[in-house]
Formats: C-alpha cells, structure tokens, sequence
C-alpha cells in the first residue's frame, strides 16, 4: 500500500485523530491489516506499526539455496539441517539479542526453536545479576532479499572450498537481479 502524504496528528476536541492519506484505491488493503477493525475495543490500549515494504526473496532463490545447503550437507558427510542451522548463524544481521531472568531461559529458548529448523538461540552471560542474554536467530522463511542475498552468498563460499559446482557469477548476478524485479 502506498501513502499519498505523511501521516499526521489531527486535533480534535476531545481528542487526536491519526490521519494516514493514501493513494486511490489502496483503501481496500486496509481490511487486509485491520480484519476485524469494528471488533477493536476502544477502551484498550492498541499498538500499530508502519514500516517500509520490504521486498521478497524468489523462490527460484530460495530453490537454489536448499540445492547448495543438501549437496554441502552431503559432501561433508553431516545432515542438512544442521548445515542450515550453522549457515544461519554464519550470516550476520539476523538475530536480535534480548536479556531474560535465567529462570526463564529455557523455556524462551524452547519456544523460539518451535518457530521452525532455522530458528535457534545462542545464550551467553549477562552483567545483570541473575540473567542471561540471548541471541535470537531468525529463519530464512522470515529473511528479506538482502539477507537471502547474504545467505546464498556464504552457502556458495562454503561449495566452492567443498569442491562444489556452483552457478557462474554471471548466473548468480541473473538470480539476484531477478529479486530486485519482483
């Protein structure tokens, strides 16, 4: 959805509404964000985010990673989701660090692996007593074209030292070009 204009802050007298102006037609969208914008109890406290549209992967890119990541797996002889799980914590940029009571712990980490294969946590000591920090990784299903990019990148890296075939730069530069169409 694009906005027309700024978003801005309307006074009114027993109150301020928020005024986000789009473009002609994308109102159509907003039932997409708010689905059950008449259920919204307005004695509640609500949150709402607006943030820039991030573009997606391809799924030729997304095909061509699991490739790599099952020929690399098999070439070094181990299984190939630990093989993802170790790329994704090769790649930088994909992880947030919270600080959690050490109680805590375990369970937040159990938690976020449900979440799915490349989705694991990486704890380590906190200055605060009685805490730990951890380092939560997101998987690739939740990565945009950039951090793809960066995935595909290492998992080719780590081929060619294994002896594996990869695309030719060339066919790499057609692939990524392809997400920046999409």
């Amino acid at each position: 959805m694009k906005l027309r204009d700024k978003p801005r802050l309307d006074p009114l007298y027993a109150g301020v509404n928020l005024v986000i102006p789009l473009e002609r037609g994308a109102a159509v969208y907003v039932s997409d964000i708010f689905p059950n914008i008449d259920d919204i109890d307005i004695g509640k406290d609500i949150e709402l985010k607006i943030s820039p549209k991030r573009k997606k992967r391809s799924l030729d890119a997304n095909a061509y990673f699991w490739v790599l990541c099952g020929k690399l797996a098999a070439r070094n002889g181990v299984n190939k989701t630990d093989t993802y799980r170790e790329l994704i914590r090769d790649i930088g940029g994909n992880y947030d660090v919270v600080c959690a009571q050490n109680e805590t712990v375990e369970t937040l980490c159990r938690w976020w692996a449900l979440k799915g294969e490349g989705w694991q946590t990486e704890v380590f000591p906190s200055k605060l007593d009685g805490c730990s920090n951890i380092k939560l990784y997101c998987g690739s299903s939740e990565y945009d074209t950039e951090q793809m990019s960066r995935l595909i990148d290492l998992t080719v890296q780590e081929c060619k030292a294994a002896g594996i075939e990869t695309m030719t730069p060339n066919e790499l530069a057609k692939l990524k070009a392809a997400w920046d169409n999409r």
